[in-house]
């Protein structure tokens, strides 16, 4: 029997993000997202307040083969991780997303297998902020 649920990888295949001109390294493609805004891992420490640009691409809907694209403001909310291995889990709020923009974020992440995991930083003392 073939799932109609999506491969987790497939749920958002191009995540871009910028600070100012500079395209951001995202060390794995792991990222959890909502309405509100995302988590990702990343070898670049940010203040907080960083204003950064994402772009989402989302996958095909069931019975649609076109890809949508999210553009949106984030800032930075929280950023830890070590400087030493120079791994961060960075915390950002959407700012300008519309409505209609939430709602397809909210339906996209639905599609996630119940028995997959958000993304969790290695030091249990963090905690996704939205």
């Amino acid at each position: 029997m073939i799932s109609d649920r999506k491969d987790p990888s497939d749920l958002f295949p191009s995540v871009l993000l910028w600070s100012g001109s500079r395209k951001l390294n995202i060390l794995d493609q792991s990222i959890q997202v909502s309405p509100r805004g995302m988590i990702f891992k990343t070898d670049n420490h940010f203040a907080p307040f960083t204003d950064l640009r994402v772009r989402l691409k989302l996958p095909p809907r069931i019975g649609s083969m076109n890809t949508h694209t999210i553009q949106c403001d984030g800032v930075v909310v929280e950023c830890r991780g070590s400087h030493s291995k120079m791994i961060y889990f960075v915390t950002v709020a959407f700012v300008n997303l519309s409505k209609s923009e939430q709602k397809v974020l909210s339906t996209a992440t639905s599609f996630l297998p119940t028995g997959e995991a958000p993304v969790r930083p290695q030091n249990r003392g963090i905690r996704a902020s939205f």
